[in-house]
């Protein structure tokens, strides 16, 4: 079944092309069109297809797996719900779907390679160059940029990299490194090679995690963006030698550091200076209320005061009654 957009795309096009042609050739047209559509449904039968394919591919890998000397109970029971699918099963004895296997003469059991790497998912490639400050990174959430494949980050020290203008955004900060963070997405082939595609904007962000060489404790450290001469502050966090921020743009980064405040201080320094803020406390208050030095107590004062002369005139009644 044809999607009734495409239909209508197809149409639209063929009617441009149409008036464009010196010829005007209705016929010639009309058969373009009805080509068109005919191949749009051939791919949409070879997608069907490819889900079977993907499906026996896995059965193959379930059979493997318990045939071996030794299988793990895993493998011995595994989970059948993928190879299982009742929609697929249905697609396997679809007798139009099988008519046209077998007049088109083309399956996916040629392209095996192409299956596999569709089906088997590699760990994502995190490649440091030497010399550089940075030791290591990860990256979490890394679905938000690639929704298939897997990703390959390349980190590389831009040692030449002028950061004034980092360096004014984050005012009396220090410069610790510039890195480019490079980010490809890569589809694997099923042979050992993969295609790669750069990847530089995506929408909803990743997390980055960079452990750097000399990390102090005593610093806050600011990671700057520029993207496309874009300068962008990230948010930042630091924790136990690892820097954490967010992004959705991959390219020049640079990494600042700022002293904490009160940091490297003594602590004797610290103590005489809290011991003196209480002693000025003291005085302040002192001031305030020179007899007490409380402003509640000269209240309590008042109040006993005021029931003092209420017991007061209470005995002088009773004396005179009496």
């Amino acid at each position: 079944m044809i999607n009734r957009v495409l239909i209508r795309l197809k149409i639209i096009q063929i009617v441009y092309a149409y008036y464009q042609n010196g010829s005007k050739n209705l016929d010639a047209a009309e058969k373009e069109l009805f080509f068109s559509l005919s191949k749009a449904y051939d791919l949409y039968n070879y997608l069907l297809m490819l889900m079977i394919a993907l499906t026996n591919y896995a059965q193959k890998r379930i059979d493997a797996a318990k045939a071996k000397l030794a299988p793990t109970a895993e493998e011995l029971y595994p989970n059948m719900k993928f190879v299982e699918n009742k929609f697929i099963s249905q697609l396997e004895v679809n007798r139009q779907l099988m008519d046209f296997i077998s007049n088109q003469k083309r399956t996916w059991e040629n392209d095996e390679d192409f299956v596999k790497g569709l089906f088997e998912k590699t760990s994502d490639e995190i490649k440091i160059d030497n010399g550089n400050r940075v030791k290591s990174v990860s990256i979490s959430n890394g679905e938000n940029a690639v929704a298939s494949g897997n990703l390959a980050l390349t980190v590389s020290d831009n040692a030449s990299y002028d950061s004034q203008k980092e360096q004014a955004v984050a005012e009396g900060a220090v410069y610790v490194s510039a890195v480019d963070f490079t980010l490809q997405q890569l589809v694997s082939k099923g042979n050992g090679s993969a295609w790669v595609s750069d990847v530089t904007e995506f929408e909803k962000p990743v997390t980055l995690n960079v452990s750097i060489d000399d990390y102090d404790e005593n610093y806050d450290y600011i990671v700057i963006r520029n993207h496309n001469g874009e300068i962008t502050k990230l948010d930042t966090t630091a924790n136990e030698g690892t820097i954490s921020f967010e992004t959705n743009r991959f390219s020049t980064y640079v990494i600042l550091k700022k002293e904490k405040s009160g940091a490297g201080q003594d602590s004797s320094d610290t103590a005489e200076s809290g011991v003196d803020a209480g002693i000025g406390e003291i005085k302040n208050s002192m001031t305030d209320s020179p007899v007490t030095g409380y402003d509640d107590m000269a209240g309590l004062y008042v109040c006993l005061m005021f029931m003092s002369v209420l017991v007061s005139s209470a005995v002088l009644k009773k004396s005179a009654g009496v």
